[in-house]
């Protein structure tokens, strides 16, 4: 009983789109495929990062999964492309914590900690 229960349970990332960080201009915004996911699923992260409202090509985005616990789920980096986004994917573990997971994104000063809120 318990372990059809936890294979229907869901692990959430949860990134809710709160304004991008600006310093000098620069904006770094974070955006996931879907708001829910179960463990086992195929999680993909877009990066979009701009300069006075125009794409930056070519830089790199740490991305850092926290889980509930506040542990690191997975980390990894993206290169943006000429619109200055870039995406990449992971999988979560079979055995995911469930719970709300946050995404923090770091370019240069830039960093981007998505501001999780649980489901209504």
């Amino acid at each position: 009983m318990m372990r059809a229960a936890r294979g229907l349970a869901a692990v959430l990332i949860a990134l809710t789109l709160v304004p991008a960080v600006s310093v000098l201009a620069q904006e770094l915004t974070v955006t996931t495929d879907k708001s829910t996911y179960s463990p086992g699923e195929r999680v993909t992260i877009t990066v979009t990062l701009t300069y006075g409202g125009e794409p930056l090509q070519g830089q790199t985005v740490g991305l850092q999964v926290l889980d509930p616990d506040g542990g690191t789920a997975w980390t990894g980096q993206v290169t943006t492309g000429s619109d200055g986004k870039g995406s990449t994917s992971f999988t979560l573990a079979s055995n995911a914590k469930l719970g709300t997971y946050k995404v923090i994104a770091s370019y240069l000063s830039l960093i981007h900690i998505s501001e999780p809120t649980r489901p209504r």
